[in-house]
């Protein structure tokens, strides 16, 4: 029976040494390879979406690969994983606070969460511009893509995610919130 928590995690309490080590392989650069093609396709051949969905078992590297690709090509990382059960760790550790702004949308109309979803994303971007100049200086590309991977695991533990981080995604989430107020009560379902 699937518990749901990780199978490294059970039998290793820190995988952040995994994060610490050489990064093995170029696995990372084939990932990022693939979103610029998608990118470079004519318009009307471009997909619907620009994603890609990363499916393995736990503990096969997809975090490790994405944070490898993140100092090479600017990203702002969200790790929406639930609470573990005591006791157990897993890494990258959850963005908290994140997470808790897609909580309790039962209650919200399709047009609200869509609406919200849209706003949140809104106020991440705003928040990463506001903070970049200052995190970055005056790095471009891969240099700047690095500094800015490197500020927001400033502090990272097992524990949680450190302090830039948990503060860019608090500021960010509290703007959204605070602009998410405004919608008319009409497109809020109530239970």
């Amino acid at each position: 029976m699937d518990s749901g928590i990780p199978p490294c995690s059970k039998r290793n309490p820190s995988l952040k040494s995994a994060f610490d080590r050489p990064y093995a392989g170029d696995v990372h650069k084939y990932f990022i390879e693939v979103l610029d093609y998608y990118s470079e396709l004519p318009f009307n051949k471009k997909p619907y979406m620009k994603s890609i969905s990363v499916v393995q078992s736990s503990g096969t590297g997809k975090s490790r690969m994405v944070d490898e690709a993140a100092n090479l090509l600017f990203t702002i990382p969200a790790n929406l994983r639930e609470k573990l059960p005591t006791g157990v760790k897993a890494y990258p550790p959850p963005d908290v606070v994140l997470r808790s702004f897609f909580e309790h949308h039962a209650i919200k109309s399709d047009e609200l969460l869509q609406a919200e979803y849209a706003i949140l994303l809104k106020c991440i971007f705003d928040t990463a511009a506001s903070k970049v100049p200052a995190v970055v200086g005056s790095r471009k590309g891969e240099a700047l893509a690095a500094a800015w991977a490197c500020y927001l695991k400033g502090g990272q533990t097992v524990e949680g995610v450190g302090q830039p981080r948990a503060t860019f995604y608090k500021e960010a989430v509290a703007a959204a919130e605070s602009r998410s107020k405004k919608f008319p009560r009409c497109l809020k379902r109530w239970p």
